[in-house]
């Protein structure tokens, strides 16, 4: 053909036209040949106008080798007695490369092994034929006899509603129930195999469920594949799946295996070696079907990531189903058309949230406003976790340095760390961007906090969806600043008049996003769910009698919370202290015991170390008194008899002869320590005697005096100088 080409055709072209370029590349001008990024610009769009999918030039090398080892190769079916790996056949010389390379890279499936080639495959699938026979066994099923549907086999009252309820019991209980006639609704429709097929959920709904049941019915071989728009969501998603024991991977390009369910992030579905995969997936009919969570996010999302509108291509002869909790009943028409899924089965229940507390302030200071409420609200007391949004990177690294909190958003260096400690209770607040908006289920999150205007109502809605997880009640607040209200109101697509609807109405917040969200026959109030008043119905409320007496009951349990809060930190307090003063009494004990058989004198002055001798034969404290220290015990006169014995001048609950009124046969150490630390002058120990109390003596006698004084300590009837010696034990010890 090209000889054809280049002998007939450019010839015939120079002579009907002498001024064409001269020159004989087949894809070229007069500049030269084509360069790969034209060409496979020209094949991109060639391919995707005539055949209905993208090829690049790199698509069609592999698809080009392929078609060749399949259909024009006179040889291709030959037996494997003759066949080589290490020939080059002229095929592959005509292709400018030799045959190893051609098996090694082109035309390969995915899902083989390394170092295996497809004609390889082929030749070891006739051997383990030939050893089978040769066995008496019965070789595999065809690829057309695969597909035959185990459930023919079972018997006929074990219908597949009977399989999912044994299931459900198996996971959660005999009490288990659905949340909602549409979550089991969904759940038989994705097993009956409907397609393409939407299933809206609320926030906490269950459509996780969508996911794990079916994959845990399917047949062992079959793999279910999920799509996720976010990263977070993606690795939260396979946490839950190994918690029920599923066999649950996150695809990536380095390293990757065969599960019951595969995650990947969006983007990375676009890839060839995902598409390689995917494809490996359903060619061998392993490929159960397609989940697309979130899938409102392939319509909302495509301005600033334009790869999902690729995400059309995944065209496969398997179920898709698409999940999310805020797919408007508007979003269908565009949904159908940007994802080519005309006939879209939907399933939905209202997305209202009766435990949601919605409020509005329109403040000045935003940032400063809900710093102030954060720190007020949450850091006042209680277990619950706040989770706060903004819409730029550094509006969060700025929030997160003032609160002390972690951050999250694409780019964030230690986002994951920071998430698993807010996820694990380490840490109460946790500031974000959209990236981590949708899907992220975290128990005990009971206020959301938008600390400026949303992008949009659905993304308000998806954030605020963070919080009562668990079915807690939650606070959703908003602080919007006056500028913004305004140039809110500009956004004339129904999405941002809901938007500016929610932040500026005087009525029910529940009414625009109940009637965006669930159709405009579905709209709600707070009154109508029973549910939670926002800010606007709250203040109606309160006007009433009713509301009054509530208010007034709401100001009088608030009061005896706040009393019992501060008596039972008091006695937390005063169960810490008791605990204390019996560890210290122990400790001092033990001390004194210790100080029998040596000098307390030399042991202040010193330590242990030159301690190792008695009192009775040191002179260093009648050398510093200038008198000796009988004379001075002489002059001591306790002010209470029962404060301490009088020969070791402890405590009289602990001298059990004082107690018996015995004679003491305990050995006083304290004096000597206190008369020790006094004289001395050192500021190290005159710190210990300050520290019960201030006082500027004139002489030994007027300190010797004091020390005998009455004093509490430990929580026992003592003396002054006792209290000083516990004071030059701890001084001591360090």
């Amino acid at each position: 053909m090209v000889i054809t080409y280049l002998t007939d055709v450019v010839s015939f072209r120079e002579h009907i036209n002498a001024e064409a370029p001269q020159h004989g590349f087949l894809f070229g001008d007069e500049e030269g040949p084509w360069k790969t990024e034209r060409q496979t610009k020209v094949f991109i769009r060639e391919t995707s106008l005539r055949l209905g999918f993208r090829m690049t030039t790199q698509d069609y090398r592999h698809i080009a080798t392929a078609i060749d080892r399949k259909f024009i190769r006179p040889n291709h079916d030959r037996e494997d007695e003759d066949y080589t790996e290490d020939e080059d056949e002229p095929n592959d010389a005509m292709a400018c490369h030799g045959s190893r390379v051609a098996n090694a890279v082109y035309g390969r499936d995915m899902d083989q092994l390394d170092r295996l080639s497809a004609r390889s495959i082929t030749v070891f699938r006739k051997i383990s034929y030939r050893w089978q026979r040769w066995l008496g066994l019965v070789p595999r099923l065809s690829r057309e006899e695969d597909g035959i549907d185990e459930d023919e086999f079972v018997e006929e009252a074990n219908t597949t509603r009977d399989r999912v309820h044994e299931k459900m019991k198996g996971l959660f209980g005999r009490d288990y129930k659905f949340h909602s006639k549409e979550q089991e609704e969904g759940v038989m429709a994705v097993l009956d195999g409907i397609s393409p097929l939407m299933i809206v959920l609320p926030t906490g709904g269950g459509k996780t469920l969508m996911i794990q049941l079916p994959a845990l019915l399917d047949r062992d071989e079959l793999t279910t594949v999920v799509v996720t728009p976010l990263v977070a969501l993606g690795d939260q998603l396979v946490e839950r799946m190994v918690e029920l024991n599923i066999d649950c991977v996150k695809w990536n390009r380095v390293w990757t295996r065969k599960a019951k369910v595969v995650v990947v992030v969006a983007e990375t579905t676009l890839t060839m070696d995902f598409r390689c995969f995917l494809a490996g997936l359903d060619r061998s009919k392993e490929l159960s079907r397609v989940v697309f969570d979130e899938a409102h996010k392939l319509v909302t999302d495509v301005s600033y990531r334009p790869k999902l509108m690729e995400m059309k291509s995944i065209a496969l002869s398997v179920q898709q189903v698409f999940l999310s909790a805020t797919f408007p009943p508007s979003m269908k028409a565009e949904f159908e058309e940007m994802q080519v899924t005309p006939g879209l089965i939907e399933i939905r229940t209202r997305t209202n949230r009766p435990k949601f507390r919605y409020e509005v302030r329109h403040v000045e200071e935003a940032e400063a406003e809900a710093v102030a409420w954060v720190k007020s609200k949450v850091n006042g007391g209680g277990d619950g976790k706040a989770l706060l949004f903004c819409t730029s990177k550094q509006r969060c690294d700025r929030l997160s340095e003032q609160l002390c909190c972690g951050k999250y958003y694409s780019t964030a260096k230690d986002k994951t760390a920071d998430l698993k400690k807010w996820e694990g209770g380490e840490s109460r607040v946790l500031m974000a961007t959209g990236a981590l908006g949708a899907g992220v289920d975290v128990s005990k999150v009971m206020d959301v906090i938008h600390v400026e205007k949303p992008w949009t109502y659905k993304d308000f809605s998806q954030e605020s969806g963070r919080g009562g997880r668990g079915n807690e009640t939650v606070r959703s607040v908003c602080f919007i600043e006056s500028w913004e209200l305004v140039r809110g109101g500009e956004d004339k697509t129904l999405d941002g008049m809901t938007l500016y609807e929610y932040l500026s109405t005087k009525g029910c917040r529940r009414r625009p996003g109940s009637r965006f969200l669930d159709g405009q026959d579905q709209e709600i109030t707070c009154e109508d769910i029973d549910g939670e008043r926002c800010d606007n119905c709250r203040a109606e409320y309160l006007k009433t009698p009713d509301g009054k007496r509530r208010l007034w009951r709401e100001e009088r349990v608030k009061g005896e919370n706040k009393r019992r809060k501060t008596y039972d930190e008091r006695v937390l307090a005063v169960r810490q202290d008791v605990q204390n003063c019996i560890y210290k009494e122990m400790y001092v004990e033990q001390m004194l015991d210790r100080l029998q058989g040596n000098c307390p004198v030399c042991w202040l002055y010193e330590g242990w170390s030159g301690s190792d001798h008695t009192f009775e034969d040191c002179e260093v404290l009648t050398s510093l008194l200038g008198m000796g220290y009988g004379d001075v015990r002489k002059g001591m006169k306790y002010w209470d008899k029962f404060g301490c014995c009088y020969d070791c001048s402890r405590p009289c609950d602990w001298c059990e002869d004082f107690t018996s009124q015995r004679k003491c046969g305990f050995k006083d150490v304290i004096v000597p320590a206190v008369l020790a630390a006094f004289v001395s002058q050192d500021t190290r120990w005159l710190k210990c005697i300050e520290a019960v109390e201030r006082h500027d003596f004139k002489d030994v006698g007027e300190f010797v005096k004091w020390m005998c004084g009455r004093r509490r300590v430990l929580g026992k009837n003592s003396t002054n100088g006792f209290g000083v010696f516990i004071n030059l034990i701890d001084e001591r010890s360090e």
